[in-house]
């Protein structure tokens, strides 16, 4: 990640929560989020009903 300040950055569009408190964030607009699998890895890992059934998917 760029620091925005320390490289002279007059705007920049950043996604997520503000983590560097130099910088003010406003919000000009919001987005949906969508989760997508293929259909191999659901038969392969089944279907997540919550978050900690994710795991399996991310292991590698």
């Amino acid at each position: 990640m760029v620091d925005i300040v320390a490289e002279g950055y007059d705007l920049a569009i950043r996604t997520g929560l503000l983590a560097e408190p130099r910088l003010t964030a406003t919000r000009i607009a919001s987005h949906p989020l969508h989760i997508c699998a293929a259909p191999a890895c659901l038969d392969h890992h089944g279907r997540p009903e919550k978050i900690a059934d994710l795991a399996p998917h991310c292991a590698r």
